[in-house]
């Protein structure tokens, strides 16, 4: 239909790794062959970086920060746009901690008095909890609105990265998982093949990185993530967490590492059994673990 503005809500959430990229690239062939222009609604700062040229960072309802990408990501002026920054692992950068932002947003049938990021900022004052900041221009195009200075909130940022721990948090060497497939011709002398669908994969984690495995669907991601955890049993490995050996570790000692390793499925509908309650989902594991 050719429009002229293309309202895009989310169009890469949930997708696999190559498309979203096809995806992406069909954005921008329409904006250039076209002229058309998007309005890109997105959490995915990645997709932010690659696609856009002015961004608009929103809390609570308001605007927080506003001025084009490469100012955005070379130097962030509000609190919220930094600590969503700090969350975003970046290729440009040294290897350095991912801080998350502390508490929850707030709920705007009844918004907070004052700056509605200030419960969650870590540089919040008094003035924060009073009065809401006006959207003002702190450069050429560029808009925020925020009571602190954003000397000390960068000089608080430095002095925890340098405090970052360098410990290796897991290590992963030699994951193999293999599995024995039966032939399609169910005949009593046709033999079985092997299917490597991880094959001597080696990892080391560090406190505070962030690893991304990317492929294609169908190479051995989530089949690695799971045997990683013991969803699924690996051919051969060796899995150090926290300095303890994990390959050969017992049932027990599993269950001292499950509150500190966990996973968040890929499918939400295959996790959680929609047929059940939630007190049943919460009951299912301490059942079977009773039994």
């Amino acid at each position: 239909m050719r429009p002229e503005v293309l309202f895009a809500d989310e169009p890469t959430t949930a997708l696999d790794v190559t498309v979203q990229a096809q995806i992406l690239q069909l954005l921008r062939n329409l904006q250039h062959d076209f002229g058309t222009s998007i309005v890109l609604i997105t959490h995915d700062l990645g997709v932010v970086a690659g696609l856009c040229e002015k961004v608009m960072v929103m809390y609570g309802g308001r605007v927080m920060e506003q001025c084009d990408a490469d100012t955005l990501f070379a130097r962030p002026s509000h609190p919220y746009t930094i600590g969503l920054l700090r969350a975003l692992p970046r290729l440009d950068h040294d290897g350095g901690e991912l801080v998350g932002i502390p508490g929850n947003p707030p709920n705007m049938a009844h918004p907070p008095a004052g700056c509605p990021f200030h419960e969650r900022c870590t540089d919040a004052g008094d003035e924060c909890a009073r009065k809401a900041p006006p959207l003002e221009a702190v450069g050429t195009r560029w808009l925020r609105a925020c009571h602190c200075p954003v000397e000390a909130m960068k000089t608080r940022y430095q002095d925890r990265k340098r405090a970052m721990s360098d410990a290796t948090i897991l290590s992963v060497r030699d994951m193999r998982v293999h599995f024995q497939v039966k032939p399609k011709r169910r005949l009593p002398w046709a033999p079985r093949r092997t299917l490597k669908a991880v094959d001597g994969v080696s990892f080391d984690l560090k406190a505070g990185e962030t690893l991304g495995v990317v492929g294609e669907s169908g190479c051995g991601k989530s089949t690695l993530s799971r045997a990683i955890l013991n969803l699924i049993p690996a051919t051969g490995s060796d899995i150090v967490w926290m300095g303890a050996r994990l390959a050969r570790a017992s049932k027990r000692e599993w269950h001292r590492v499950r509150s500190d390793v966990q996973m968040v499925f890929q499918d939400p509908l295959a996790s959680l059994d929609p047929r059940m309650t939630i007190g049943q989902i919460i009951a299912e594991p301490l059942r079977d673990e009773q039994a």
